[in-house]
């Protein structure tokens, strides 16, 4: 039927193309070609720069591409610094601490004698590749002759890719007469039980490779990813390419084709995958990358990223940056903003026959339909990357809580770590605080703003799926709340009961908060209408979220175990990092004033104890950056990075520590006050932990986390405590900044008078020519734009400068 064609033609990514032809006003005229991709991938087992993959890809898109340099590694299999490439992996690899799944490895090189089997490599120099998020080159500098080098082109779609290799020309002369140049493409697979088939050409002329590699079962249940490829020669890219040799054995086959029978020494490789089928990885092959060209795709997928990128508008740094100091700056920026655009991924497919989305459910096992989100952990995210996206990107931020209400409908709990069906691995049910905030801050389905806006969440379903993890004992399940019985109890979890008491406490003293707050919003009748017993929840789970003054101890001032009977722990050590003595990737030092949805109440507490909140946070800064193995029994990556990439007790190389800094701010009741001038000294500082290259991060980057974080720090805005609605004032580090929220008609532009790099302190605040005495801004007003001022100066605002 030509409306069901009419849909595949209208998928988004194509839609987006039109951004191209029409452009975007932003003074930062291409903010995609800042992106590094490379940026973060200088990491190792023992020392991270971020952990993440140079991937070329769309928004969240389904897969990632990459070049693959070290297999032997395991899942640290690309690393920066390496001279050699053995292909491009199609990659789900959201970090090497949970690998990678559906991996499959697409190479072209010349097939002489010396370079036979599936792992074959050519030296390359990552300094001379192109890495963009829209497109990648590379140079293969172990296949070539007089002529030249085969260089290895790649550009994305949304379920797929199309990669261009140009192979040098033939040489015939005697000098090469000994030189096989056959021109071989390769796929390899992952294991002998996984299938390469070489099918006949189809209507096009195209021969055509397909195969699948099945999932293990800790990825979910029935899982395989399935591939559809179609190969064309000749410059024009569509001229019928004929293998004289073909081979499909297991998990690994090749196409062979004589070197004067390839039209203008160049293969184009178009290939589509699913998770579904190979008849839909076929459809989708035929959706998005048959009859395309390599340069449109490209342009198609830079659209895709400009579109995004451009929401936020450097207009102005401000005075004392050179061209060079400029250019990191931006390179930085945008590189963030493209790392929080990536997790978590969109693992749905179209039916196109209707146009509808489906998916392959990892917890049923099942084709099912709607949108899926997978590939994050929400104790990783929950900090940060929900609130940025709730500016920049609400109507994606809508789709992903779509797609993780359909993982809880499905599986009946909602994975803490999707990788993609359920996983563990850290503590907490973080993903309590992002559903809340959802719900506090997007449109409901059914509303007058959901049709406005055209997009929505289903807070009902959200909410469940929180509530849930506060309410039902999971029993022996890696889901859900372990120990939630002796917390409910003591209203704390006490020593011995789990691991990492202290922090796994805090974590659900957060998450009730977040509920109940979420609760309070929705109202006791929309509580009541889903079952009378929830009339009373925001009562009764900001209660709970008070309970961290059992573990604060008066004599020290820092967060300690207890027993059930309530006595503290013996033999406390500041400095004891690790779940024995009772935190998480971090020290009591870290968890030290980890209340941000209480920031005066927990200065309060301290108070009484004869401690000040500011003061302790002044001595994270300032006291060395020591740190005992504790229960980790070694040093693990995360304390040597701190003690080397960061300062001090501020491990703003790990999540534990990055509510910190601005907690100062929340102990304050001004963005003038002596404790939040002090934070905005640090947070500036902070910044300079960000930079333009390979070593990015100073820890590991975790799904657009970190990125998100040094994002709303350049900005001056932070989610303290994101499912409250409101973002706390920072030090931002722009003069003119515009964000573009989608379907406000006004953009939030933020702007910083007498911004320097010296000039860190905020001297005054104005909303829309208002002063603003507060702290924090809500998100309700932010969200339909308005002008966010600080007046900025080289000295606190309590300090009198003398002339």
């Amino acid at each position: 039927m030509m409306s069901t064609r009419h849909v595949v033609t209208l998928h988004p990514f194509f839609i987006h193309v039109l951004l191209l032809l029409r452009g975007t006003t932003s003074d930062v005229a291409k903010p995609e070609e800042y992106v590094n991709v490379l940026g973060g991938t200088k990491s190792r087992f023992d020392f991270s720069h971020g952990n993440i993959l140079p991937e070329t890809q769309v928004p969240w898109g389904f897969n990632g591409w990459a070049p693959e340099t070290d297999p032997d590694q395991g899942d640290f299999w690309f690393y920066s610094e390496s001279a050699r490439m053995f292909g491009i992996r199609c990659t789900h690899q959201p970090s090497p601490w949970i690998g990678d799944y559906g991996n499959m490895r697409f190479m072209a090189h010349i097939a002489d004698n010396g370079h036979q089997g599936n792992n074959q490599f050519s030296a390359y120099k990552a300094s001379q590749s192109i890495w963009l998020p829209h497109y990648q080159k590379h140079t293969m500098l172990g296949y070539g002759n007089r002529n030249g080098y085969l260089s290895i082109e790649l550009a994305p779609t949304e379920h797929g890719a199309i990669m261009r290799f140009k192979f040098p020309p033939f040489d015939g002369g005697a000098l090469a007469a000994g030189h096989n140049q056959t021109r071989r493409i390769a796929v390899s697979l992952n294991s002998i039980n996984d299938t390469i088939v070489v099918s006949p050409p189809g209507a096009d002329g195209l021969i055509v490779m397909q195969g699948t590699t099945i999932l293990s079962p800790e990825r979910g249940k029935n899982g395989s990813h399935h591939f559809y490829m179609t190969v064309a020669g000749g410059a024009d890219e569509r001229n019928p390419a004929v293998p004289f040799a073909t081979n499909a054995t297991g998990g690994f086959g090749f196409l062979d084709f004589e070197p004067v029978a390839v039209a203008g020494d160049t293969l184009t490789l178009r290939v589509a995958t699913s998770m579904i089928s190979l008849e839909q990885a076929q459809a989708n092959h035929d959706a998005e990358v048959k009859g395309k060209t390599f340069d449109w795709i490209s342009r198609a997928a830079k659209a895709l990223w400009h579109d995004l990128l451009a929401r936020v508008d450097i207009l102005d740094l401000g005075p004392g940056y050179t061209k060079d100091q400029e250019k990191d700056v931006l390179t930085a920026f945008y590189s963030s903003m493209y790392r929080a655009a990536k997790y978590p991924r969109k693992l749905f497919e179209l039916n196109h026959e209707t146009g509808q989305p489906i998916h392959w459910s990892p917890y049923t096992g099942q084709i099912e339909q709607g949108v899926l989100s997978a590939d994050q952990g929400f104790w990783d995210a929950y900090r940060t990357i929900y609130s940025w996206l709730a500016l920049v990107a609400p109507e994606r931020m809508a789709e992903m809580m779509e797609g993780w209400a359909n993982a809880y409908l499905e599986g009946g709990w909602l994975p803490q770590w999707s990788k993609p069906g359920y996983g563990g691995g850290m503590t907490g049910t973080m993903s309590d605080v992002s559903l809340s905030e959802a719900i506090i801050k997007l449109p409901h389905c059914g509303s007058s703003e959901a049709t406005a806006k055209g997009y929505c969440v289903n807070a009902s379903v959200l909410y469940l799926a929180s509530r849930k993890n506060a309410f039902v004992d999971p029993g022996n399940s890696s889901n859900g709340r372990a120990c939630l019985k002796e917390y409910l109890e003591f209203g704390y979890i006490p020593f011995n009961c789990s691991d990492a008491d202290v922090s796994r406490s805090m974590n659900y003293w957060h998450s009730d908060y977040a509920i109940g707050n979420a609760a309070l919003f929705l109202g006791k009748d929309a509580l009541k209408m889903m079952d009378p017993a929830f009339e009373d929840d925001a009562t009764v789970l900001i209660e709970r979220s008070k309970n961290w003054v059992k573990l604060l101890d008066p004599q020290t001032g820092f967060f300690r175990q207890k027993d059930k009977a309530g006595n503290f722990i013996p033999g406390f050590d500041e400095f004891a990092w690790g779940p024995g003595p009772g935190y998480t990737e971090a020290g009591p030092w870290q968890y030290r004033v980890e209340v941000p949805y209480d920031p005066q109440g927990l200065n309060t507490a301290l108070r009484a104890m004869g401690f000040d909140g500011c003061d302790i946070i002044q001595q994270a800064n300032t006291i060395p950056g020591i740190f005992h193995f504790g229960g980790y029994g070694s040093e693990i990556h995360e304390m040597s990075e701190m003690a080397m990439n960061c300062w001090s007790q501020w491990e703003l190389n790990n999540q534990p520590v990055w509510a910190l800094q601005h907690m100062q701010i929340g102990f304050d009741t001004s963005p003038t006050g002596k404790c939040a001038n002090q934070a905005q000294k640090w947070l500036r500082q902070s910044n300079s932990m960000l930079k333009a290259g390979t070593d990015m991060y100073p820890g590991d980057e975790d799904n657009g986390s970190m990125g998100a974080w040094f994002i709303m720090n350049m900005l001056g805005i932070y989610p303290l405590s994101p499912a409250s609605g409101n973002y706390v004032l920072g030090s931002p580090m722009f003069a003119k900044t515009t964000i573009k929220v989608p379907g406000a008609s006004t953009p939030i532009t933020i702007i910083a008078t007498n911004q320097s790099p010296e000039n860190v302190y905020v001297l005054g605040v104005t909303w829309n020519g208002k002063p603003l005495d507060g702290i924090e801004l809500k998100y309700s007003d932010l969200v339909v734009g308005g002008t966010l001022e600080f007046t900025m100066g080289s000295a606190p605002a309590s300090v009198k400068i003398v002339v």
